[in-house]
């Protein structure tokens, strides 16, 4: 990689700045669709070909069985929700006209995406993760997942609801052994 590149701040007329952002694209369903060396292969000969398309410079990506790593510099005048679509649908495009079986599907991706932007203390760590990452046991995070999601889909808002219902109930038990206390629409006034 080139380090002067890696460093230096894009200028417009009256800003200067950075936008890199690590990005995580997941395949629908999270099915492995990478796992095979020509799909793999395909994705990252996409990947490539679109981000020099569309001037979005990519510093380091890495194709796991399930997912994408990417590691870029988007332009300052485009959103990275635009780039990553426009990631998504060229990618999807590509793979799919070069490989014949995956377009009985869909879609190629999943419909969200996880982004983070990167700053310079944080770029060198994010890039030598992205590096070093090849083969890093994704079938122990997937049987992780499984395993925590097995009893049926699992509701986090449902979940929260539950737990702070029985916290206010909890409260409001507790609160009334406390003398001088009153509790109004669980908050808790000592008097």
């Amino acid at each position: 990689m080139n380090t002067e590149k890696y460093q230096e701040l894009k200028s417009l007329s009256h800003s200067k700045g950075q936008n890199w952002y690590h990005v995580i694209l997941v395949p629908r369903a999270r099915c492995p669709v990478f796992r095979f060396e020509p799909t793999k292969r395909l994705c990252e000969e996409a990947l490539v070909t679109i981000c020099k398309r569309h001037k979005v410079e990519l510093f380091a990506y890495q194709v796991m069985p399930d997912h994408v790593h990417i590691f870029l510099s988007c332009p300052p005048r485009k959103p990275i929700l635009k780039v990553c679509a426009m990631i998504k649908g060229g990618t999807s495009y590509y793979i799919r006209s070069k490989m014949p079986s995956l377009r009985r599907y869909p879609r190629l991706w999943s419909k969200g995406i996880f982004y983070r932007s990167v700053g310079n203390v944080s770029a060198e760590s994010i890039r030598n993760y992205i590096e070093n990452s090849k083969g890093n046991d994704w079938h122990q995070t997937r049987n992780m997942q499984r395993s925590y999601f097995k009893f049926g889909r699992w509701k986090p808002r449902a979940l929260a609801f539950g737990v702070a219902r029985i916290y206010f109930i909890y409260l409001i038990t507790y609160m009334a052994r406390i003398p001088n206390s009153l509790v109004l629409g669980g908050i808790a006034i000592l008097q």
